[in-house]
């Protein structure tokens, strides 16, 4: 089971112009649609979210690095090693990752230039996954928050 979430970010000129990062946050339960057999359930580090796609609005450029771990297709198989990230053993990013802001873009600056109006437009394209054996019937709600600062 996999999601794709296009995401647009109005990033104002003035933010473009000195570089910035993108900062993650999100929150996530899970109810079981019966009592949960042999304590199987479903938590945040059983979703994966990988950035599968990083570009501009038409005319803008820039550099962009994804944070170790996020970089990648949740739903590729092969890619469900998920776990704790900034350990060495290859980790994927998971939703527990980010019950607390992180940084999973940094942008280089843009030549001022080159973002004339009062914003320029990033344009993200997220993927959340859960491989079947993850996959418990029941009801999913959460939130994804994607932060810019000024």
């Amino acid at each position: 089971m996999s999601v794709v979430l296009p995401v647009s970010l109005a990033v104002p000129s003035a933010t473009a112009a000195r570089g910035f990062g993108v900062s993650v946050l999100s929150d996530f339960s899970f109810t079981p649609a019966s009592p949960a057999a042999g304590g199987k359930t479903m938590t945040a580090s059983d979703i994966g979210i990988g950035i599968i796609d990083v570009s501009w609005a038409p005319g803008l450029s820039g550099s962009t690095t994804i944070a170790a771990g996020f970089g990648y297709d949740p739903a590729v198989s092969g890619n469900n090693r998920f776990g704790p990230l900034g350990q060495s053993n290859g980790a994927r990013a998971t939703l527990a990752d980010l019950s607390s802001p992180r940084e999973v873009v940094r942008v280089e600056k843009i030549p001022v230039k080159a973002a004339p109006h009062a914003s320029a437009e990033l344009r993200l394209t997220l993927k959340l996954a859960a491989w079947g054996q993850y996959l418990t019937p029941g009801t999913f709600s959460g939130t994804i928050t994607l932060v810019v600062p000024e």
